[in-house]
């Protein structure tokens, strides 16, 4: 019984001991252990998670998935070590994507309630598309934060562009442009709320000559050809934005990457040319068909077809109230005869 009541206080006595340490603890033991555990996951997420990621197909699950997951828990790392300003720039712009797909939905949601007739529900999903719009936004321009805080100012040419240390920081410097553009149009579609700079498009139309075209897919002057149609003023005497984003299409074909279509396709709706927009959206078809987008960079392409798979929704549902025909994607309402006969499945819901 004696032995019993020792162990018992003696086993008090160590657990006293321990949570009286704790505030010491948190203060001393844990910060060492805080700031290796960021340094060694900061660096796993660049050297592994983030061509992972760029090497997948599955959309959703590496903007839902991995940006939605990591940011936060590598953005908190920044209260005990440096932040990573390419790794949150990577999170960042994948975590947009999940919301803009929210966003995208509303808006399908609204050109669906203008072809119904009905207001009330039009507005309501505009007003959703608005907020996530926003939410879009503010990640865009805190990943354009971060790009330019890893690579220095964008607007630069020549010797002021940035060294790459391989291919992989180059895709990232890529990926930082596109995103720069987008969280522009984000903040625009918003209302111009989060406050990202005007000039952003034309410092990246600029920037985009510190890439090789050849290298990444036509991409480079897809960006200055995307620059050239949209923002006033900035087409170079003797260029036409038309001609260079053909020539950008072509390279991408040849490597089976699309994203030079899309962007293409995203200036045709911008500036409201619909023949462009289809021509640009068949093109990102017959390039996905060919099944050879290069597998270290394939959610690059797979971003590309998404963007164009937004646009073919938005076409098919202002004319027909419904988005893109299962598997049907590089057609549109207007290539479809007039007497042809409804599919077997509508037919008893046509009746």
């Amino acid at each position: 019984m004696m032995k019993q009541v020792h162990r018992y206080r003696h086993f008090r006595g160590l657990l006293r001991a321990a949570l009286c340490s704790l505030p010491l603890l948190a203060l001393t033991g844990c910060m060492t252990i805080y700031r290796p555990t960021g340094v060694v996951l900061t660096h796993y997420a660049q050297d592994e998670v983030v061509p992972y990621a760029l090497g997948s197909t599955d959309f959703t699950l590496a903007t839902c998935g991995s940006g939605m997951g990591l940011q936060q828990l590598l953005g908190s790392f920044s209260r005990v070590i440096k932040r990573s300003h390419v790794n949150m720039m990577d999170v960042e712009l994948l975590s947009a994507f999940c919301s803009e797909q929210k966003a995208n939905e509303a808006n399908l949601k609204y050109l669906q309630a203008v072809f119904m007739g009905n207001a009330p529900m039009a507005q309501d999903a505009h007003i959703a598309e608005q907020r996530w719009q926003k939410v879009t936004a503010q990640r865009r321009f805190e990943a354009y934060k971060d790009f330019v805080a890893a690579y220095g100012p964008i607007g630069v040419t020549g010797d002021k562009c940035p060294g790459f240390e391989d291919d992989m920081d180059a895709a990232q410097y890529l990926a930082g442009l596109i995103t720069s553009v987008q969280a522009l149009l984000s903040d625009i579609q918003a209302g111009s709320v989060v406050g990202v700079p005007q000039d952003v498009a034309a410092k990246v139309g600029k920037s985009s000559t510190c890439l090789s075209n050849e290298k990444w897919w036509g991409v480079p002057q897809a960006i200055r050809g995307v620059v050239w149609a949209t923002v006033p003023g900035t087409t170079p005497q003797g260029q036409d934005p038309w001609v260079a984003m053909h020539r950008a299409i072509q390279v991408g074909r040849k490597a089976g990457m699309p994203l030079a279509a899309t962007l293409q396709g995203i200036a045709a709706f911008g500036v409201g040319d619909y023949e462009k927009e289809k021509q640009s959206l068949r093109d990102v078809k017959s390039i996905m068909d060919l099944k050879k987008m290069p597998k270290d960079f394939a959610m690059l392409g797979t971003i590309g077809e998404y963007e164009a798979l937004v646009l073919s929704d938005r076409i098919w549902m202002k004319a027909k109230g419904h988005r893109t025909p299962y598997q049907g994607f590089g057609t549109f309402p207007d290539d479809v005869p007039k007497n042809a006969t409804p599919p077997a499945d509508l037919e008893n819901l046509l009746d």
